[in-house]
């Protein structure tokens, strides 16, 4: 990893009155950069910027909110006596080949001061909540001390490091930002990495039969849906077949309800022949009464139309008893020959019905009376 710092814009920063900017860059020709200047004239108050640009704090070891009441002294006085309400510190640096650009701002302007920060990694913005932890991945706090003091803090340093405390604590530090405890859990962390894989290979494993018997599931359940496919087409065929048999034995129905009342009327007539032949027994009584009275002239015309009556009467009764008979014959020749017999009357094998003897059978067997 590579972090290089580019330049530094202080306003209003303590000493710093307006913008004040300084160029990081090195060159060839100038390799290092160095700030040097007599004492109490600014270079503790400009590393002061630099770390509280970074982390919002002002010395080492010191949070942010054990740095949150310092901030008011560090706006410059003029500033504030000129009515300028704000300090500010940016940092332009290039860390893995990217450009950063870091603002820190402290707004004193409604009386309580407000601190915020805007980082931008080229164009993108980083939410406030993540500005700390972007930061710690290139130049974490607990080793920037290490890199971020002047000549006035050595003395600090060097007594810090003169006890057994705080000189593990500073090892701690440098282990933690360097990844010494990281390395040293590694093989925990490969046996937890073994375990997690064998896990999801026997979960894979598992998988694959659970696949494997869904596919016999699906396949059975396909014949299952094949068998009931073939069912449904022998119901239907099944059931147009039953249709077309009702259909066939509405028409004999229908044939039948004609004889009966074809024989209704037979009897109907039967009735009127019989009440004729009463009728004509009544009559010849009465002529052979007027014959023995001497009232054979006037009667003998009467009798004579009452007779030719009743024998048209019988005449046309017996010729619908004729027809009736012939038209129950005709039933049953075509019931016959619909069902594939024999004739009644000679006893041969009837041809198959053709669409006439279906209409005559529909029609009773007969045309009409």
């Amino acid at each position: 990893m590579t972090l290089e710092f580019d330049s530094l814009s202080l306003r209003n920063f303590g000493p710093y009155l307006a913008v004040q900017d300084l160029d990081l860059r090195p060159s060839e020709r100038s390799p290092v950069i160095l700030i040097h200047g007599e004492n109490t004239l600014g270079k503790t108050q400009l590393f002061s910027a630099l770390r509280w640009c970074l982390y919002g704090t002002f010395l080492p070891q010191q949070t942010a909110a054990e740095a949150g009441p310092q901030v008011a002294s560090k706006f410059n006085k003029k500033a504030l006596r000129a009515g300028e309400a704000e300090m500010a510190v940016t940092l332009h640096f290039t860390a893995n080949g990217e450009q950063y650009t870091l603002t820190r701002i402290a707004d004193s302007a409604s009386g309580a001061i407000r601190v915020r920060a805007d980082l931008r990694i080229g164009a993108t913005v980083i939410p406030q909540g993540s500005i700390g932890e972007e930061i710690g991945k290139l130049l974490h706090p607990q080793i920037s001390e290490f890199f971020m003091f002047d000549g006035e803090l050595m003395q600090d340093f060097y007594e810090r490091l003169s006890e057994r405390r705080e000189r593990d604590l500073i090892r701690t530090s440098i282990d933690q930002v360097l990844g010494v405890p990281a390395l040293q859990l590694a093989s925990e962390d490969v046996r937890v990495l073994a375990s997690d894989s064998s896990q999801r290979q026997l979960r894979a494993t598992r998988g694959v039969r659970d696949s494997e018997r869904l596919r016999k599931e699906v396949a059975a359940l396909e014949d299952r849906m094949s068998s009931a496919s073939r069912d449904r087409i022998a119901l239907e065929r099944l059931i147009a077949e039953s249709l077309a048999k009702l259909d066939g034995v509405k028409a004999r129905v229908k044939a039948v309800a004609g004889l009966q009342a074809d024989a209704h009327d037979q009897e109907m007539y039967e009735a009127q022949l019989a009440s004729a032949v009463t009728g004509e027994q009544r009559l010849r009584a009465d002529m052979a009464g007027l014959v023995s009275t001497g009232w054979i002239s006037p009667l003998a015309q009467k009798l004579s139309e009452l007779v030719f009556q009743i024998e048209a009467e019988n005449s046309r009764a017996n010729a619908k008893q004729r027809t009736i008979g012939e038209a129950r014959a005709r039933v049953l020749v075509l019931e016959e020959q619909v069902d594939g017999g024999a004739c009644p009357s000679c006893g041969r094998a009837l041809p198959p019905p053709g669409v006439d003897t279906l209409a005559q059978l529909a029609d009773g067997g007969t045309a009409g009376p």
